[in-house]
This record gives C-alpha cells, structure tokens and sequence, in this order.
C-alpha cells in the first residue's frame, strides 16, 4: 500500500516523456479495466436475465453516462484550477478548490438523484422505454441513483489523487473495486437471484468502495492536496460558488464527448424500439459495450497530459506545456487508429 501511495514525480522539472508515461500507464490501466469490467457486468445480466435486461440497461445508461460526463467536468475542473495554483505555491486556494469539488458536486448529483427518484416513471419514458422493459428498468435504475453521487466522488478523486503525485494509487481506486464488481455481479445475479437490480446494487456498492478510498487518501495520505475546512459564511459561499464556476469552465469540453455519447445512445434506443423492438435495443446494447472502452483509452491520454500541462502553465514553462501536448496528441492518434484495426478486423469474436 506504501508503495501506492506516492510515486517520484515532480510535473515542473521531470523530463516530459517519462513523466507522461509515469501517469499514462497506470490511467490506461485503471480506466481499460473499468470499461472490461461494464462488459462483464452485460455479460452478467445476459446470461444471468436475457435480453430484455440488457435493452433495460440500455434505456438507463444516458444517465450513466451524463453523471460520468459531470464527474469528468468538475474533475477535470478543479484539477485545472489545483494544478495552477499549486505550480504558483498557493497550496491554501488548491485545497479550498478540492474540498470544494468535492462536496458540491456530489451534494448536486444527490439532489438530481431525489428528483429522478420521485420522477423514474416520466424520466424512464423520456428514454424511450416502453411498457415491456418498464419493470426491468425501474429495477436497475432505482439501486443505481445513490451509486451516481459516489461516481462523483471517486472520479473527482482519482484527479485529485493524480495531481497529489499518486498515479498508481489512483488506478487501484478504479481496478480494486472493479475486480470486487465481477465477483458481485456474479454473487448478486446467480447464487442470490436478484436479477438485473443485483447488477446495479453490485455497481453502487463498488463505486461506494472507490469513495471510500479516495476519502481514505484525502484524509491520511494527501501530500501536496489536503481537504480544507470551508467556513459557513456569505464570502466563502460566494468564492465557492465562483470557484465553482471556475472549474465548470474549465472542465466543460471534457463533459461534451459524455454528453455526446449519452445522445448517441438515446437517439438508438428510440430508433431500434420503435423499429425493431426490444431485440433491437438489446442487440444496440452490445455494440454500445465496446464504445467507452475506445473513449476510455483516449481519455486516458488527455487526463494524464493534463496534470502536465496545467502545472505548466500556470509556471509559465511554455516549451514544456507544446512538448506535452504534442506527445498527447501523438498517442492519441496511435491509440484510435489501433482500436479501429482491433475491432474492425474483429468485430464478429
């Protein structure tokens, strides 16, 4: 655990290629894993339900992805914001902005969260579901809402945990809960039979997990970030509402490629029930597995550069901040081009 706990980097002086590679690879790793993981889980209700579960799934994941899409902008946000101050020796504003992010962004989700509660039924049918999948939906949506407000906390704290200087331990926040997930779905699903609602109980309580050891982190292991005690007074409401705004800015193009994917798969989920039913939503369902996973490994690339870049410029290093964003760019394009080989030539395995 030590040995997670802190790795050597130091983002204003360590040369850019090894640096990138430090962070690169453990993000790979970490958010690989957590895309194979979501295939598991639709394996798991597959087989383990049929395949109007997986189409319930379908009609439910928009949010999943809008929630992710809000944890990658306030995420991605304060990590911006952190990272400057932090290259500018304010340790104090980097805190006050992390512990901001941390608690209003979870606090908002869980007040989105009441209001899709009471409202599941409209919001459902918003989604395009229809009378026969209503049930199955109702039975995954309902255990996964607390699971959203600890996807916030877990992906604002894998960013924060990142610029903290520890990458490892920020990948083992998203693969030590990810491997808990498959032996979860396989307990919740098959021995205790709690069909589609297990596999959305198994994903709540993992993400619950992953909180817990960002919260772990922040509290007894953080180096250079540390959670700051706001003061219940009408300035620190208004500097936390602009900071807010701040990194709202900052992270909202990191929201967009969520955003996006969540209309992709609202739009196929209205088209294939309208034209070809359940089959044909569960049939887009599968296919709509493997797109994150691409995401993933591309947004794995920008997070790593990010920490780079934003310290940087805010140290005013530009020739540092190009280096960086070149080589992001260079591996970028590596990657999509080998995800459109592998599954171009493999699609039908």
């Amino acid at each position: 655990m030590k040995d997670l706990e802190r790795d050597s980097i130091d983002f204003g002086k360590s040369k850019i290629g090894p640096l990138f590679r430090s962070i690169f690879f453990p993000t790979l790793l970490s958010m690989v894993f957590t895309s194979l993981l979501t295939v598991v889980d639709g394996i798991f209700v597959g087989q383990g339900v049929g395949s109007d579960a997986l189409a319930a799934v379908n009609i439910v994941a928009p949010l999943f992805l809008v929630t992710t899409g809000i944890a990658l902008m306030f995420g991605v946000g304060v990590s911006v914001v952190a990272s400057i101050h932090l290259s500018q020796g304010n340790n104090k504003a980097a805190d006050i902005n992390v512990t901001q992010a941390l608690v209003v962004a979870p606090m908002l989700m869980a007040i989105l969260s009441v209001i899709l509660y009471f409202g599941r039924i409209p919001f459902l049918r918003v989604m395009g579901c229809s009378d026969a999948l209503l049930p199955l939906a109702l039975q995954y949506l309902i255990p996964l809402l607390p699971g959203c407000v600890f996807i916030l906390i877990e992906t604002i704290g894998t960013f924060v945990i990142r610029l903290d200087g520890s990458p490892r331990f920020a990948s083992a926040v998203g693969i030590v809960p990810g491997i808990l997930n498959i032996f979860l779905d396989w307990l919740f699903v098959f021995p205790m039979k709690m069909g589609i609602a297990g596999s959305s109980v198994a994903t709540t309580v993992c993400c619950a997990i992953a909180s817990a050891m960002v919260a772990w982190y922040m509290l007894r292991r953080s180096q250079s970030v540390r959670l700051y005690r706001l003061k219940p007074s009408r300035t620190s409401l208004y500097l936390t509402v602009r900071n807010i705004g701040y990194m709202s800015r900052s992270g909202f193009s990191s929201m967009l490629g969520e955003l996006a994917m969540s209309m992709i798969m609202l739009t196929g989920n209205y088209v294939f029930i309208r034209w070809m039913g359940e089959d044909g939503v569960a049939a887009f369902s599968v296919a709509c597995y493997l797109y994150p996973i691409v995401f993933m490994v591309n947004n794995s690339v920008a997070q790593s550069a990010q920490p780079i870049i934003s310290f940087n410029y805010g140290a005013g290093k530009e020739d540092r901040v190009r280096e960086a964003f070149r080589l992001s760019l260079r591996t970028a394009a590596i990657c999509g081009l080998l995800a459109t080989a592998v599954l171009t030539l493999g699609a039908p395995p």
